[in-house]
Order: structure tokens, then sequence, then C-alpha cells
């Protein structure tokens, strides 16, 4: 065995995702005492077989068994996994497989690891004498080594070494099989469980496969809503194909009234179109490895990549979208014109492929004629899909508008549009205030607080207020209520637990400051001396300057609530203006917010009619 030599090993399905994966591969940095090889296995029957063979072909030590959508952004990854090994007695590293907390440990002993990166210095055959296909291998070979007592590690954080790019697939057919092999093997005792689920969802791949086709041609030709119902029998199963995911996007796309998504209009094909988001997405990955700026950069100005494209690409990359988010916020520099709408509405896009005008014109006549037929499939099959989104992972349940008016500040305002399923309280210290549609809550004040202040306790701290419920929305005094906030929330949460608006007419901090000052709000040395201390912090905020008017929150988010208790905090000890201080605690606890792309003085949501005071 060659002590200096490290051995890349990649079982791959999908070339596209191979070709990247090289790219990282190729630009790490190997030390002077070391070489390497890299090993491919393409579209193999079994990936206990092709890691067999790969492993008999090289005589390196240190072996990296890798999926082709593990992108090694850390340079010095080979640096690393060689110092681990010669400084410990571990025979295999890797990452979590799950979202455990290490504590501040780095690296620490494990059972399991991450089967998208398997580091070994020691040779063990795997199992391809009992298991077939792709199902339990990195269960089956830990296994293995903790049955020769060799110690397993694992990093703490997978991103400290590599991405793991968004590639649904469909579970290994051979899942079943494997699953009662392994337990026989490995857990005699244990029945093999989930065998109904298994054979159901080899019967649904059966049937996407013999549907695919079908449904792509009626979207293709413009019958969307036939194409769209049949679409979504799978949609629980989105996660598990690439086809049925991007699909999906598609739909998206033609969910969302007149507009047109001009990166794909020179795609042939869907095929193409999957190329296309495949490479937008390898893209977005190397920016956030620092390697892509200005080819990002340059695309973006050219108008090939849009804010609805990073919409449709991005927003199912759960374990990815926070990274994404910073990382393309900082490269773009966005201002509030620039914002990003990473779960705004996507445009319906046409594919201007014809060489015959005569057809181009007859298929843009097509699409005009039915924008009726566009809009009934949005409302009826678009709020359908989103419905089931991971949105629900916060905003779902009990739910609570509220408002607070304190100190004859506001008149309460009329609700346009009511949802019978949630509650609409208005929190006052005015005994005289009345409403129809508000259920008025009178406000104690122990603290003594001024109106302004206990006004903006009642904003802050809706957990302490509003405990029983699942979720709240806050609207300021001056806000008019006109739309469905049900819809508004579909259509632009995300997977973070707040959802605000963009500041309307200001982008940093120091802007807000010059108008708190120009307008005589704020005392002008407490203002400058709360900017100075969060320069001396470093702060810096990528989400840019947001309106408070709105805030949509889960009460469930414990993170959250940290956060708002320390907004409120550095609101009373500073200059008392929560625009100024939730950018800095935000960024303080690296807590990220949902952010839509529209004005909230008027959009079909609310309006904002002036205080009287």
């Amino acid at each position: 065995m060659d002590k200096c030599k490290v051995a890349f090993i990649i079982c791959w399905k999908d070339g596209r995702y191979l070709q990247e994966c090289l790219k990282y591969i190729d630009r790490l940095y190997v030390p002077e005492n070391c070489e390497i090889d890299v090993i491919t296995i393409g579209e193999a029957d079994s990936i206990f077989e092709a890691y067999n063979a790969a492993m008999h072909s090289t005589d390196a030590e240190y072996k990296v068994y890798l999926r082709e959508y593990a992108f090694i952004h850390a340079v010095n990854f080979i640096s690393e996994i060689v110092q681990l090994f010669t400084q410990s007695d571990f025979n295999m590293i890797g990452t979590l497989n799950s979202e455990e907390e290490v504590g501040k440990a780095i690296f620490k002993e494990v059972p399991l690891v991450d089967g998208a990166l398997m580091v070994t210095r020691k040779d063990i055959e795997w199992r391809e004498d009992i298991l077939k296909g792709y199902m339990y291998y990195e269960q089956s070979q830990c296994m293995e080594f903790r049955r020769r007592d060799y110690k397993i590690g694992a990093v703490a954080n997978p991103e400290r070494w590599y991405y793991r790019a968004y590639k649904p697939e469909w579970p290994d057919l051979n899942a079943l099989d494997n699953a009662i092999s392994f337990s026989k093997e490995y857990y005699p005792l244990e029945e093999a469980k989930n065998e109904e689920k298994h054979k159901l969802i080899k019967r649904i791949k059966e049937l996407w496969d013999k549907e695919y086709p079908y449904i792509k041609d009626l979207l293709n030709s413009g019958q969307a809503e036939e194409g769209i119902k049949k679409l979504l029998q799978f949609n629980d199963v989105r996660l598990f194909d690439e086809k049925i995911d991007s699909l999906m996007m598609y739909v998206d796309a033609l969910s969302i009234d007149d507009g047109e998504i001009d990166v794909f209009k020179k795609c042939a094909d869907f095929d193409e179109v999957l190329d296309k988001i495949a490479e937008i997405r390898f893209l977005i990955y190397r920016v956030m490895a620092g390697i892509g700026e200005q080819e990002f950069i340059d695309e973006f100005k050219n108008g090939e990549i849009t804010s609805e494209v990073l919409a449709l690409v991005c927003s199912n990359d759960e374990k990815n979208l926070n990274n994404i988010k910073k990382a393309i916020s900082e490269v773009l520099k966005t201002n509030r014109k620039e914002r990003l709408c990473w779960f705004g509405a996507c445009t319906l896009y046409m594919k201007e492929t014809s060489k015959n005008k005569k057809e181009l014109d007859v298929y843009k006549q097509y699409i005009e004629n039915n924008i009726k037929e566009w809009k009934h499939v949005r409302d009826v099959y678009f709020d359908k899909y989103y419905r089931n989104r991971k949105l629900l992972k916060w905003f779902n349940g009990k739910c609570a508008v509220y408002t607070c008016i304190t100190g004859g500040y506001d008149q309460v305002k009329d609700i346009k549009v009511v949802n019978p399923e949630w509650d609409y309280i208005c929190f006052t210290d005015n005994h005289d205030l009345k409403s129809e549609k508000w259920r008025i809550v009178y406000l104690d004040n122990p603290d003594n607080l001024s109106p302004l202040q206990l006004a903006r306790r009642v904003k802050i701290l809706p957990m302490e207020y509003l405990s029983e419920y699942d979720y709240t929305i806050w609207v300021d005094g001056k806000i008019q209520i006109n739309g469905n906030l049900e819809k508004y929330i579909k259509r632009y949460a995300g997977d973070q637990s707040m959802l605000c608006f963009p500041h309307p007419g200001r982008n940093t901090i120091e802007q807000e400051a010059a108008e708190l000052i120009y307008l005589n709000k704020v005392n002008e040395e407490v203002l400058r001396k709360q900017l100075e201390k969060y320069a001396r912090e470093g702060f810096k905020d990528v989400n840019g300057l947001c309106d408070t008017a709105c805030l949509v929150r889960s009460n469930h988010d414990e993170h959250l609530r940290n956060v708002m208790y320390q907004w409120f905090e550095e609101i009373k000890s500073e200059s008392g203006r929560d625009q100024m201080s939730l950018g800095y605690v935000c960024w303080k606890n690296d807590y990220s917010y949902d952010i839509c792309d529209l004005v909230i003085h008027t959009n079909e949501y609310m309006s904002t009619i002036a205080h009287i005071k």
C-alpha cells in the first residue's frame, strides 16, 4: 500500500453530476508527498460490486467513496483527511447522516456516516454477496467496520467538506430485498419493516414510467389542465424523481399569469429544460464554493438567470437554501430593487424554438386566447400544490392575525377579507375602542411602559400574548387588510419561520438612520452610537432592510423566539427604533427570514393608511 496515495472512487448514475463532481476534485490541493487516483464507475447495477471492483484496482491506502452529487469544495480536503487518520485510530471517516448536533466537537466517533462521502484506510469487502442495487450500502459497510472493532468518525458539519447537490432519486427497487437481507444479517431478531411501503413505491414507479411521456406531451402541447391533473397524482413522490420535480417547476411556470422565463426559450424540448435546470443549479453551487461568482454575475446581468429562475431551481433545495441565499446575496450585493424573490411567483415561460415564424405566432396566439384557462389552472391546482409544500413546516395550525393600538395613535382598520378559521385580535389600552371584526383585548401595563413601548412589546413578543396559537400575523395599526393573507403566505413563505416585506424606500440601516435624523424622530447621538456599535462588531445585513409593519411568524421555533426576545431588549437599550435593530439581532444569531418582493403600501393583500397621530 502506498500511504501517500488517495483514491477517489465515484459510483455514478447521472453523467451531468459526475462531470461537475470531477471539476471540484480537479481543484483540490494535493500535498507534495501525495498523489491521487480518480476511478469512476458508471450506471452500475450494484454499488456493492462497483465499489469492490474499484477497491481492488488501486493500491491507495486512503479511499474516498463518493457519489456524483457530492461536490467537495474544501480545497484542503486531502490534507485534512490524511491528518485526521494519522492523528487518530479511526479507520473510516465521513459526515453525519442526520441533523444530529455534535455540540462543540468538530469530530467524534459515530456508528454510521452518510453514504455520499465515506473515506477509509482499511479495505473491507462490500457485501455484494447479500445486497444488491444501491440501498443500505453505507449502513452495511459501517456494520462491517464495527464488527472488526474499527472506529468510525464523523465531521459535525458536512458543509465543511462538501455540498450535497439537490438530486431527487427513486428509492432502489431492490430496497425491500435489501431490507430483509440487511435485517437477517445484522439484526436477526428484528423483522424487516415497511414491506407494503416498498411494494407501493415500486408500483408507483412503474406507473410513473408509463405516464411520464404522456404527461410531458400534454404540458408541452398546451393541454395544461389535463397534464397537471395527472402530474399531481405523483406529487407525494416528487422528491424521488428529478423529472417529476422538474415538471412541478414547469407547473409553477405555467401557473403565473402571462409572463415568460427567457432562459428556457432556447430549449428545444423538455429534456433540454432538465439540462438547463441542472446547469443553473451547478453554477449556484460553484458560487457557494467561491469559484463561480463572475460567471453568475454576468449571467444575471445578461438576463440568463433571473429571480424567477432562482425561485424555481432553488425552492426545494432545503439543505442548501440558506447558504445559497447568503452566497448570492453577497455576490450580487442586492438592494431592494434587485432583491431575489426566492419564493416569489414564477412566471409563465414559452419555448420559442420553432424555426417557422408562422407556427410560433399561432402558439403565441393560443397562449393569449387561453389566459383564463391558465388562471383557472393556477387557482385550482397551483394553490393545491403549494398547500402541500414545506411551508407547512411552520405555518400550519391555529393562526391569529393581531395588531395593537395604544395612546390613541391609530383607529382600528377594517378587514376586507376574513378567514373564518383565523382569529383577529386587537390589543389596546383604550377602553372605548370597538370593532365588529376585531376581538378587542385590553392590555395591562404592570411595567409602566410608554404607549409606544407597550405596542412594540406586543408586536415583537407574540408568544407571550398569543401562546395558544401555532403562528401569528402581525399588522401595524396603519395596515388595512384587503386580500387573502393565507394566499400571501402560501405564495411567499419558504423554509424560514418568519416572513417579511422589504422596505419600500431604503436598503440599509445607514439610510434608515439618515431618514430618522432628518425627520427628527430620534436622538441623533444615541443613533450614531448604535451604528458605531454595529460597525465594530462587523455587522453585515445580507437580507437588507425590511418593513416590520407585517410579520408572519411561527410560535414554535425556539431560534426565532430567542431572536425576538433579543430584538426587544435591543430596542429598549438602543435608539428605540425597531427597524434599526432587527437585521442586527438576526445576524448575531445566524437567523435568516424569508422576504417577499411586494411593496407593503399597495398590493393585493393589504394597504396602508396614515397614522392619525
